[in-house]
């Protein structure tokens, strides 16, 4: 059949019957076909015609026969098709397999475009189904080999990059995420205008993130700007963002901005955008106080977000939901709502939204006296609380080390003019060389002050953040050692109901008293990290001196006994004082337990203490070991031991002396 023919047949079936829903009149111009490239053209123009399922398979069918002398150009084209309509049907399990399949088949046939397309697709698929380091594999791949000189793939490359990035926000690396963001808004030029929308929102994240909130509404307002220009969407996204923006200050004018971006999604039947922005709108009428309004927003995503099977969503409400019946006091729902929330938390996402789920439980079991189900998620509670401020902490680092390299640029720049000034001081007519020269030694003297000056600057911000890195190191130690107690205590609790039972038990016997040793060493580090943030608090009170002193070395008699070693008590202070009771045991303790650590079997130990005016002077001296001089200037810095060999005696942590000297 002529190809001309043919081509009025099918403009004529399509006008007359395609929009009756009479696809017959089509199928049966396709079977009279022979060529191969115009079977394709049909079954491409009948797969706009049908519904998604019939679609796919039309063109998976034009896939196959553009396939049949080998992958050309025009199956990258058809394989780009199909790729885009299972990742906007969300189907990216499917996406992943055959992404990978036609990813393996353009790399051998070296065509550019599908194999950066697909790695694309990959990156994107990767990362929905939580596999990170495939994600960043195939997104490295397809930046490295788009080709920037064709369009496609310049386009593509941009958008790998936005992708990579946002990773990189979620992994709070944000430089890397700004160099990626950046790059891929020098790739889009200035008309690509729904891509730019996109990059600007993500860089509005970071900002956010960061809390730069003028940066943050900077990039917010040049998204909006380009949104004018792009997809409905895109304008309604940046309702979202301007929304999350004014949270917090202006819930009122949050909820106008929410409001307008839902009735843009609802006019277009978005029904992904319509749940997008009901998440913020829930937020809002809480901030509100409008308990109501909050709860029936939040139950219309749960049940919107299981048909859409966006399982975060729904998740996310049920924490608001049990947020909202502790609010109203109603702690067994509050429980039942948490619980279905923490099954999808408890396996990843953000620490702000694990500590929200933990604050809800922990508060539902305390009210409802579950007192041991309280426990648990109150340390977990703690813990993501510290890891918050980690996070708050590399957040504090990125920007003391961009303050830093923006200091270091205009350092940079200042110097490149004074060295164009000085140049221009050397071209000065020899009549005036006395002047030039006075000039010109006028600039270096400056000059040499000023780079004085700023050096001295940027050592001071370099020292700066050297202090915020040890600080973040240290509270990475606090909260590593943090995480032992809640096994401790887990540990503890049944080991102690079992030797209730069997109190002989030798085994129970060693594992409680190792327990306890363990616990005490993780609280002897909780409470020297609390003493170096500052938070230890002095709380002074009336005791009798020999008392407590009595009191005190009778609790370490037990464990001297077990070394045959006396502890001779020569306290000369029977009255009243006004001390902090718990720090002084602890200085006491560490002391006592020291001395009986490192003395000989059979030997003494003396406490002797003397009032000198308003300060108490106290003498714990032993008959141990000893301590070499050159040793002794160290033995209170933290972790050290004058024995760290593997085959030490005497066990320890290194953190006791540190800890007591901190107290006092």
């Amino acid at each position: 059949m002529n190809w001309k023919i043919l081509s009025f047949l099918l403009l004529f079936f399509s006008s007359c019957y395609a929009q009756d829903g009479n696809i017959d009149s089509l199928s049966k111009v396709l079977q009279k076909v022979k060529k191969e490239d115009q079977k394709m053209d049909i079954l491409l123009e009948l797969s706009e015609l049908v519904d998604y399922n019939e679609n796919l398979s039309y063109k998976k069918e034009a896939l196959a026969l553009s396939e049949r002398e080998g992958v050309t150009a025009r199956t990258e084209q058809i394989a780009f098709d199909i790729a885009n309509m299972l990742h906007d049907a969300y189907q990216y399990e499917e996406n992943l397999e055959f992404c990978l399949l036609y990813f393996k088949k353009f790399k051998k046939a070296n065509l550019g475009f599908g194999r950066v397309n697909m790695a694309f697709h990959l990156g994107v698929s990767y990362k929905m189904i939580g596999k990170e380091d495939s994600m960043f594999y195939y997104c490295a791949d397809g930046i490295l080999n788009a080709n920037e000189n064709n369009e496609r793939e310049k386009q593509l490359k941009s958008q790998i990059l936005r992708n990579r990035g946002y990773e990189y926000l979620r992994q709070s690396k944000y430089i890397k995420a700004i160099q990626d963001l950046e790059y891929a808004l020098k790739l889009l030029g200035e008309k690509n205008y729904s891509n730019i929308t996109a990059v600007r929102m993500v860089l509005f994240n970071i900002y956010f993130d960061l809390d730069d909130r003028e940066k943050a509404f900077a990039e917010l307002e040049l998204a909006a700007k380009a949104a004018k220009n792009a997809r409905y969407e895109m304008l309604a996204s940046t309702h979202y963002y301007y929304a999350l923006y004014f949270l917090k200050e202006n819930p009122q004018k949050s909820l106008e901005y929410a409001l307008k971006g839902l009735r843009m999604y609802e006019d277009n039947k978005h029904a992904y955008g319509v749940l997008f922005m009901k998440n913020i709108l829930a937020e809002i009428y809480f901030e509100l106080g409008d308990l109501d309004q909050a709860e029936e927003t939040n139950l219309f995503i749960t049940e919107r977000a299981s048909k859409l099977n966006v399982e975060e969503n729904g998740a996310v409400a049920m924490i608001n939901l049990g947020h909202i019946a502790l609010e109203r006091k109603n702690f067994p729902l509050a429980l039942n709502y948490c619980e279905k929330g923490w099954l999808f938390f408890e396996k990843g996402s953000s620490y702000t939204e694990k500590k929200k789920v933990c604050e809800c439980l922990y508060k539902a079991h305390k009210a409802l006296l579950n007192s041991k189900e309280a426990l648990v998620f109150h340390e977990r509670m703690v813990t993501f609380d510290d890891s918050l401020r980690n996070e708050n902490a590399v957040r504090e680092i990125y920007r003391t080390q961009k303050n830093i390299e923006v200091e270091k640029q205009k350092n940079a720049f200042k110097t490149a003019e004074l060295e164009k000034e000085l140049e221009t001081s050397k071209k000065i007519k020899g009549q005036q060389w006395v002047i030039g020269g006075i000039a010109i030694l006028a600039f270096i003297i400056l000059f040499i002050l000023f780079l004085y000056y700023r050096s001295s600057q940027t050592k001071k911000k370099a020292a700066e953040l050297v202090l915020k890195e040890k600080r973040y190191l240290d509270n990475l130690l606090h909260n590593m050692v943090h995480e032992f107690r809640t096994p401790l205590t887990l540990i503890k609790g049944p080991t102690e109901e079992l030797l209730k039972v069997d109190e002989h038990n030798e085994l129970l016997q060693m594992v409680n008293k190792n327990g306890d040793r363990l616990l005490s060493l993780v609280n002897q580090v909780l409470d020297y990290a609390k003493i170096k943030s500052g938070k230890w608090k002095v709380v002074n009170e009336m005791t009798h001196f020999d008392s407590f002193i009595a009191d005190t070395i009778e609790l370490f008699h037990p464990l001297a006994k077990q070394k045959d070693i006396l502890i001779v008590n020569n306290s000369g202070i029977n009255s009243t004082l006004n001390v902090d009771n718990d720090k002084l045991f602890k200085i006491i303790s560490n002391l006592l337990s020291n001395a009986i650590k490192y003395s000989n079997e059979g030997t003494e130990i003396k406490v002797s203490s003397k009032l000198k005016g308003t300060q108490l002077i106290m003498v714990i001296s032993d008959q141990g070991i000893g301590i070499d001089p050159k040793d002794q200037k160290r033995v209170f810095t933290k972790f050290y031991q004058v024995d760290s060999s593997l085959t030490r005696k005497s066990e320890g942590t290194g953190i006791g002396l540190a800890f007591t000297q901190e107290l006092v």
